[in-house]
């Protein structure tokens, strides 16, 4: 029994060495193919860095493109807009130099039509006192020449020249 016991156990043995050199040889396959894998996975992961880095370049050369392309954009719309807002001030300071020209013009034409009411009238009262004058003059005189005659003519009733 001794014996058998010893040729199970030997035969247990080589099966477990037999089973040992396949899980030896089975370890060395998956570690293999685990190392075959990281390779792998390590390569994909290295190109797909690298894609995303080309595709990040490209992206910022498409967005520095947009953004030169939109800065033109915007630069143009600046140039629009200041030019029609330059047009703009010009038309209002051209307007309200319109309006001070015709409110100047208006309130000369005013100044100038007062000035020949005002000439007019002076020119009235300076004929009407020389015409008054005259007139006063004329009747000094003749009240002066009729006092003479008056004068005149009671000297000579009183002498007995006139009856």
């Amino acid at each position: 029994d001794e014996r058998s016991t010893i040729i199970s156990i030997a035969y247990l043995c080589s099966r477990l060495l037999e089973s040992s050199a396949e899980i030896l040889s089975t370890i060395t396959v998956q570690r293999a193919f685990r190392k075959y894998q990281n390779k792998k996975r390590h390569e994909l992961k290295r190109r797909s860095q690298a894609a995303s880095r080309i595709q990040a370049v490209y992206r910022g050369h498409m967005l520095n493109g947009y953004i030169l392309s939109t800065r033109n954009q915007i630069i143009m719309i600046q140039k629009v807009w200041r030019s029609f807002f330059r047009h703009r001030q010009y038309l209002l300071v051209q307007r309200n130099q319109m309006a001070a020209i015709l409110i100047h013009r208006c309130w000369s034409n005013y100044r100038v039509a007062k000035l020949k009411k005002l000439a007019s009238t002076t020119i009235q009262k300076c004929f009407r006192r020389h015409y008054a004058m005259r007139n006063f003059h004329q009747k000094v005189i003749k009240h002066k020449a009729a006092k003479i005659i008056q004068s005149i003519y009671r000297c000579w009733k009183m002498k007995g020249y006139i009856r």
